[in-house]
């Protein structure tokens, strides 16, 4: 996959109704969701729910990146490109009330070219440390 379907995927994956908020810790129950069970409120096992497909994984692991990034105008200008779909007239305003980023529309792609650049330098940046977790002696600890 490219970067630019990467994003898409994740504006797909976030914006999808199968991971919105509205149960407290959804986190557990997305973890759940991927061990294949649930439980109800009588601690009984449910029906399995669908399996979270690699492209779901994928949208999350960008997403993982995009919230490492510390630059936070690249951070919402991702966001509002790919997640909220908005045009670049809207972003050019947001931009401006947020963060008071004058993003003029001749170097809006050097804008959006620097926001890849830097998603880019956080997904190789994680993808470097799972390598290493993988290949080491000691197993990294799971917290839940």
């Amino acid at each position: 996959m490219t970067l630019e379907d990467r994003l898409e995927n994740w504006g797909r994956v976030v914006r999808s109704p199968l991971f919105k908020f509205g149960v407290c810790a959804k986190w557990a129950a997305w973890y759940c969701g991927i061990r294949g069970f649930v439980r109800d409120a009588d601690d009984e096992f449910l029906a399995s729910q669908p399996p979270i497909t690699r492209d779901d994984r994928d949208g999350w692991d960008v997403e993982r990146a995009w919230k490492t990034m510390t630059n936070p105008v690249t951070k919402e200008l991702l966001k509002q490109v790919y997640v909220e779909r908005r045009s670049m007239e809207q972003i050019r305003t947001i931009m401006w009330k947020m963060h008071n980023a004058r993003i003029r529309t001749r170097a809006f792609p050097f804008a959006l070219q620097n926001a890849h650049r830097d998603i880019e330098r956080e997904l190789t940046r994680m993808e470097r440390e799972r390598l290493n977790q993988k290949n080491s002696c000691k197993p990294a600890e799971t917290v839940l």
